[in-house]
């Protein structure tokens, strides 16, 4: 129990690839603000706006004198844009709060594998084994919780994804009901009329 492994340093520690930030050039000064949101979670917001295409607005006469079912659909795909939006600027938030994070974390567990492989008697009693036995179960959990901060922004930009294909398919369904419905309204006005004529043909 009062025995330290001898060597555990030579023996035991292993070598990891750091963390790096995200580099870009800035041609047109429109790519810095991006980079300090993804690296450092710095005016993240700003920084996913001035590197992306603005959206429009439709005016609001025109909007308003469309059929029902254009202005749905147009509504429909301005929402896919607005949500994907916030998706990625979650998604760019979330990473550079992780890598802002990565060298104190980083910090702590070099402290931690110090500690761990340390001769030091006051680090190897049954306490300070348990104590850091501790730290370690932390550091894990928080790990796993910026792990599933990752998953979720990615699941979310699937799901405007799938949301986005679903609207490509139903407009597309939808433009070939109302072609199949003008068709035989079409055929039917057709029809009549030439019915209508033959009826009223006289001959000279």
């Amino acid at each position: 129990m009062s025995r330290n492994l001898h060597n555990m340093p030579a023996r035991y520690r292993a070598q990891f690839s750091n963390w790096r930030n995200v580099t870009a050039t800035n041609t047109y000064g429109n790519t810095s603000a991006w980079l300090g949101g993804v690296n450092a979670d710095l005016n993240t917001i700003n920084g996913y706006l001035r590197a992306t295409t603005q959206l429009g607005l439709y005016n609001q006469s025109a909007l308003a004198n469309m059929p029902d079912q254009e202005q749905a659909r147009v509504k429909s795909q301005y929402a896919s844009v607005e949500l994907a939006d916030g998706a990625n600027m979650n998604a760019l938030s979330t990473i550079g709060t992780i890598r802002g994070n990565a060298a104190a974390l980083e910090a702590r567990m070099n402290n931690l594998e110090q500690d761990s492989f340390s001769d030091d008697a006051s680090l190897n009693s049954e306490v300070a084994v348990l104590n850091k036995i501790n730290a370690t179960n932390v550091l894990t959990l928080r790990s796993i919780q910026d792990s599933n901060k990752l998953l979720a922004s990615l699941l979310e930009q699937q799901t405007i994804a799938a949301k986005q294909q679903r609207e490509m398919t139903t407009n597309a369904i939808n433009a070939e009901i109302s072609r199949q419905a003008s068709l035989s309204a079409n055929l039917a006005q057709v029809t009549g009329t030439l019915t209508n004529s033959l009826q009223n043909f006289r001959m000279p």
